[in-house]
């Protein structure tokens, strides 16, 4: 064992003092040689990020996505994400790509997270002119969706259609089944207009058709009883569109209700996305026609979500393969727009900048475009696709403490080349507009 001995003016004899300055020497050595791999890495990344992106015009317009040609060849369904609802630049942007890819790549379905049974009001409206804007805006469930932005993309599908012959025609749906109240109402107005449940199942089917309906008053048998009543109604008297909905319509009420006998968190989450792919994949079953997803980025990604479950995009990756091509939107700061209930009027919250430095939107704040898309199969020799980065969600709630909305940012770390194929960043956003249904 080495004894090191100390003079009496308490130093270390001059070879051990030659040995630490060595070591302290090599130490430093090796911290400036990862420090500059690390700076050379970033400066790698951000290089070929700049030569790949393809910048985004502001204001956007569709002549900004004709790259997509070549990209969706193969595509039959294209996912578009966001960071956070109720961003006015996102659903700008999605417009014009939504535009695009309808006028010039044939996609004849936009299908969004909202309301199934509720959005069929707003594909009777785009398709037929049924109805008015006002009416059909507030069916679809969701409040982030009823925007100036949304409005504005309904009324341009409905002029398009109008110059279109029916086998042409878009079609709008939601893919949603957390909610009950058109659900039921659809049901009502349609096969149960015509048919009857047994006695026990129709005063059960009434007990549930309360909106404000809490989980404990599911029965499972029950629901299991009426599920297969409601299946056994006899439609061959429908037309074969109408058959085909209301066998939907009923499937999405049976997921509705395993929905709200499930418990809470993990178990609902994983029931609500794969419940979510299997209505696009009934979508695309039934009309053969290439598809537009809108949803958040947690629902559209490929990979798990924070919460470790398969996500919607998880499914519709595995059962299409590379025919689905999911865009993951991200933002460096902004804000959200609402109608705040409590004020009865417009309100925003602040997106601040993401101050994480290991975050996907503090590395993609580094390229020298305010606003750009990326194509993920053009920055996988760098690195970027496989690094693993913090992943931001920003959302929307109600402290009942304080009696305000507030926004929350949760992170997840994953590779972004696992979850998303293509990127679109947008420096500064502001929030969108809420539409008022008194117009």
């Amino acid at each position: 064992m080495k004894i090191y001995q100390i003079n009496p003016s308490g130093k270390l004899h001059t070879a051990n003092h030659k040995m630490t300055n060595f070591i302290l020497k090599l130490a430093g050595l090796i911290l400036f040689i990862i420090k500059s791999t690390f700076v050379y890495s970033q400066n790698n990344i951000v290089g070929v990020l700049n030569k790949t992106l393809i910048p985004i015009s502001s204001p956007v317009n569709q002549s900004n996505f004709s790259f997509l040609d070549t990209i969706l060849e193969k595509n039959t369904i294209l996912s578009l994400g966001e960071e956070t609802h109720a961003t006015k630049e996102f659903f700008l942007t999605k417009n014009e790509i939504i535009k695009y890819c309808v006028t010039n790549l044939d996609y004849k379905i936009i299908s969004i997270e909202a309301d199934f049974s509720g959005t069929s009001a707003v594909n009777e409206y785009i398709t037929q002119g049924k109805g008015k804007i006002s009416e059909v805006i507030n069916k679809m469930g969701i409040a982030a969706w009823m925007t100036t932005e949304m409005v504005e993309l309904i009324e341009w599908l409905k002029e398009f259609n109008s110059q279109q012959d029916k086998s042409n025609q878009v079609f709008f749906y939601g893919f949603d089944m957390q909610f009950s109240s058109n659900l039921v109402s659809e049901l009502k107005e349609g096969i149960l207009k015509k048919e009857n449940l047994t006695e026990q199942s129709q005063e059960y089917f009434n007990k549930i058709s309360n909106p404000q309906l809490i989980s404990q008053e599911i029965n499972k048998a029950k629901s299991s009883t009426l599920i297969d009543e409601l299946k056994r109604i006899p439609l061959s008297n429908y037309p074969s569109r109408q058959i085909e909905y209301y066998t939907q319509l009923i499937n999405v009420f049976e997921q509705y209700l395993s929905f709200k006998l499930a418990q809470e968190g993990k178990e609902r989450l994983l029931l609500r996305d794969k419940s979510m792919a299997s209505n696009i994949s009934w979508l695309y079953e039934t009309h053969k026609k290439k598809i537009i997803v809108w949803a958040h980025n947690e629902h559209i990604t490929k990979d798990k979500s924070y919460y470790k479950i398969r996500t919607m995009g998880s499914y519709l990756s595995e059962n299409f393969g590379k025919r689905y091509y999911a865009i993951g939107f991200f933002t460096g700061e902004g804000s959200l727009g609402f109608y705040n209930k409590i004020k009865k009027g417009i309100d925003y919250i602040n997106i601040p900048k993401d101050t994480q430095k290991k975050s996907i939107n503090s590395q993609l704040d580094q390229c020298s475009s305010d606003n750009y898309f990326l194509d993920m199969s053009k920055t996988s020799d760098c690195g970027f696709n496989n690094k693993e980065y913090l992943i931001r969600s920003v959302t929307l709630y109600f402290d009942v403490r304080s009696n305000k909305y507030k926004s929350y940012n949760s992170y997840r770390k994953g590779s972004i080349g696992n979850n998303f194929d293509g990127l679109i960043y947008l420096r500064k956003t502001t929030g969108a507009t809420p539409f008022s249904s008194e117009k």
